[in-house]
């Protein structure tokens, strides 16, 4: 590390609260800063059992983010770094906590300095060249039923194909190499996992035993790394999908192994993980699916923060509360239960509501389409009893964009009854198996069918392109004219800055490498103090500052195209 990032990453840690060093780390447009402090960096943890009687040896320990992480989560964290002034900020970070154990220097003589006889649950090599020397060194001090945690860069992962002259990212190696190596120094064969985009900023966590479908690869703007594509790399992440390639070309490699030889249970690491760092603290969850040793499956969201548990504490009773309004309709709720700080859902292996409707569009029968989207329609609308009312609750959650008098709710709404979280089950039933975004102060019913439709439009723009009259009789079904359909989309747009909360999540983060009076006004105006200024600003002088810096700029739609028509 550098003098220059040092200062400035421990003028952030002097100044600002735990909860604030993501927000200063990414106005200070430094990659480097933003690498050392961003709280993404250890949710690549998420995929490893945490416990409180655990203790954990993390190698490659940087300036404390991923030991913070496990330090609020486990008995006691050795942490060893090559980089003394890196371990000495992490020491000033976590200073607070008095379960971290430093030690400075190589690595193999901060290993021959643990206490003899001394054993560790899991070891964690992240951003470290994992060689053969220091997995000899680390096998002896895991425990019998230890596990090691590997992150590392695959040579041949999509974000380094853009330019043939560009070099191997540092510390990579390829998946048959490493299983190799670690067989060599006495580890198992390892359980292998595919974090998207990258293990820098996970937002997913596949394995062999749950790949990515066709569309879940979007987010490719590469502000985890420095690597900036040269292509369409969502097109391409859809052909090596469909092709089968995912596994061979992910950016990045994720191994667990344990200590011993041939093939260990590994059923308490998830098969698939999504991880919502893009939200507000208090909305920030990983939902994650296991697979147990006899075949059986279950999903468990969990907070990422301690801010999120109220949240993850609430489903117990929207699932209750739920099941109780659809009692004697064709709905049921995804049952779930309390299991510690998590909420253990049951696993459905069916058909979703969405998939129906869209093969029913490919194979051009429109007309089943459209009577599967009424089926929901009617059976939302069968328990909004309620007239509608605006109260302080909706204009906090929804803002304050009136709407036409006469609309009905139901007693609790979920608003998130997208076509993707209704799964066909038997006996022509249909099960909800997201329950997250539920309230119980008074929604239209028109609302969340506005939302359904307006995503499913959004995320399959085929579908506007070449059946624009199925999209009209659907709105149509809906009894969303453009009238309403304007009030939503403005709900919507209130609704998504209330979930994301501050822009301090990594995914905003631009690189800033001006220099002079270019310099001097970024820093003077951090984003946060430009956003603001843009939202005091009037309507027309911001539209005449849009049009000077963007003189080609076309006039922005009032609506999208799959709008309903007037």
């Amino acid at each position: 590390m550098n003098a220059s990032t040092g200062r400035k990453i421990r003028r952030i840690l002097a100044h600002t609260l735990p909860e604030g060093e993501n927000a200063a780390a990414l106005e200070t447009g430094s990659f480097e800063v933003a690498h050392a402090l961003c709280r993404e960096r250890a949710y690549i943890l998420l995929s490893t059992p945490l416990s409180s009687d655990m203790d954990v040896l993390e190698i490659g320990a940087g300036c404390g983010t991923r030991t913070r992480f496990l330090a609020e989560r486990v008995r006691r964290v050795v942490a060893l770094d090559e980089d003394g002034e890196a371990l000495r900020l992490n020491e000033f970070r976590n200073s607070r906590l008095d379960n971290i154990d430093y030690h400075a220097g190589p690595y193999a003589d901060s290993l021959a300095r643990l206490p003899v006889g001394q054993r560790f649950s899991l070891a964690t090599l992240v951003d470290v060249e994992p060689t053969p020397e220091l997995l000899s060194a680390i096998r002896p001090l895991l425990a019998e039923d230890g596990l090691l945690l590997m992150a590392f860069d695959n040579p041949d992962g999509v974000k380094h194909w853009p330019t043939s002259d560009r070099p191997p990212p540092d510390r990579s190696v390829r998946l048959d190499e490493m299983r190799s190596l670690l067989a060599a120094t006495g580890f198992s064969v390892p359980h292998v996992a595919y974090p998207y985009p990258d293990y820098r900023f996970p937002l997913a966590i596949y394995t062999d035993a749950s790949l990515p479908e066709q569309g879940s690869c979007f987010f490719n703007d590469f502000p985890w790394d420095r690597q900036q594509p040269a292509f369409n790399s969502t097109a391409l992440w859809n052909r090596l999908i469909a092709e089968k390639r995912f596994p061979a070309c992910s950016n990045s490699y994720l191994l667990h192994a344990r200590p011993v030889s041939g093939a260990p249970e590994f059923s308490c690491l998830p098969i698939f993980s999504k991880i919502c760092s893009i939200r507000s603290a208090s909305l920030r969850i990983c939902t994650s699916i296991f697979r147990q040793s006899d075949g059986s499956r279950h999903v468990e969201k969990k907070p990422l923060e301690s801010a999120a548990a109220p949240h993850i504490a609430s489903l117990a009773r929207w699932d209750r509360e739920l099941s109780e309004q659809y009692a004697g309709t064709t709905l049921r709720v995804n049952r779930g239960e309390r299991v510690g700080e998590a909420y253990r859902l049951e696993f459905l292996d069916a058909a979703t509501l969405n998939g129906d409707i869209v093969t029913a569009i490919r194979q051009g029968d429109t007309d089943v389409a459209l009577s599967l989207l009424e089926k929901e329609f009617s059976l939302l609308r069968s328990v909004a009893t309620e007239p509608f009312q605006t109260t302080p609750e909706s204009l906090m959650h929804f803002g304050k964009s009136p709407v036409p008098e006469g609309l009905r709710c139901a007693p609790v709404t979920d608003i998130d009854m997208n076509f993707d979280n209704f799964f066909l089950t038997p006996k022509d039933c249909m099960t909800l198996v997201d329950y997250e975004f539920t309230y119980d102060f008074p929604i239209p019913v028109d609302f969340p069918i506005f939302r359904a439709l307006h995503y499913f439009f959004k995320r399959n723009p085929w579908i506007v392109v070449r059946h624009p009259e199925f999209v009209q009789k659907a709105w149509q079904a809906a009894g969303i004219d453009r009238s309403l359909f304007k009030h939503f989309v403005r709900w919507e747009r209130h609704f998504q800055l209330r979930v994301q909360g501050p822009h301090d999540a990594l995914y905003y983060f631009s690189p800033f490498s001006q220099t002079g009076v270019l310099a001097l006004l970024h820093r003077i105006f951090p984003p946060r103090v430009r956003v603001r200024v843009g939202q005091l600003l009037p309507r027309w002088l911001q539209m005449v500052c849009f049009k000077i810096m963007n003189p080609g700029a076309k006039k922005k739609p009032e609506a999208p195209s799959y709008a309903p028509l007037e």
